[in-house]
């Protein structure tokens, strides 16, 4: 079915939120979905019983989300809503210790939805050679969300998103081999990095830790997240 102009537009400045210089686009849309979710809990659900029960039973979020809720809240005047929430994980797991199995961080599990969505609006979006001026100034697909846009439909915007990876890793490695290089003892001239320990993070996590199913706990845990992106029927 054929988008209006107007929601075209709309669709389209949505996507533009996500190139960024230096950011994966997909983790980009991962932070974006994570801290709007934390902000929304923060300033408005602290004390809905089933946010809370639902917080109870997942054991928190994980360290890097717990981490985020934290800068959102101290931003924002609001750690006094972390407290609460952690207040009832904390006396939930003092009754009963978490056992192997726990489900993933329920942000990661929203953020790695929202990183799947961004890939395929974002790939229709170039597919009509819209915001392709922006795309080519953010960075490039990062490692762990590559798999996830070789998965899409052939057509001219899984091209356009694939198109930055290879030359931005084949130009990186060989910065990296010649930083391991230059700490040779016979080397006597500039040691450091030159900036490419900071190129490698932004291509191996697109400058955001994203979510992976490497966070979850265990196997149980991380089959549960795949079936939740529909990797598995």
């Amino acid at each position: 079915m054929r988008r209006s102009t107007h929601s075209w537009a709309w669709w389209g400045r949505a996507m533009e939120r996500l190139l960024r210089p230096g950011r994966c686009p997909l983790c980009e849309a991962e932070r974006q979905a994570g801290d709007e979710r934390l902000d929304m809990l923060l300033y408005e659900n602290v004390t809905d019983p089933g946010v809370r029960a639902e917080l109870r039973a997942s054991g928190g979020w994980c360290g890097h989300h717990f981490q985020r809720a934290m800068a959102i809240a101290r931003g924002a005047g609001q750690t006094a809503g972390v407290a609460l929430l952690y207040a009832d994980v904390l006396e939930a797991a003092a009754a009963r210790p978490p056992r192997r199995g726990r489900p993933c961080c329920g942000i990661c599990c929203l953020a790695a939805t929202a990183g799947r969505t961004a890939a395929s609006q974002l790939a229709a979006v170039l597919d009509s050679s819209e915001l392709d001026q922006e795309f080519t100034a953010s960075g490039p697909v990062c490692l762990a969300h590559l798999p996830l846009v070789q998965a899409l439909p052939a057509g001219r915007g899984r091209e356009r998103l694939l198109q930055p990876a290879p030359a931005s890793m084949a130009e990186v490695a060989a910065g990296l081999q010649d930083y391991f290089r230059r700490q040779s003892y016979d080397w006597h001239g500039d040691k450091s990095d030159q900036g490419v320990m900071a190129r490698l993070g932004q291509l191996v996590q697109g400058g955001y830790p994203g979510a992976t199913a490497n966070q979850c706990r265990d196997r149980e845990a991380r089959v549960s997240w795949y079936r939740r992106l529909g990797r598995l029927r």
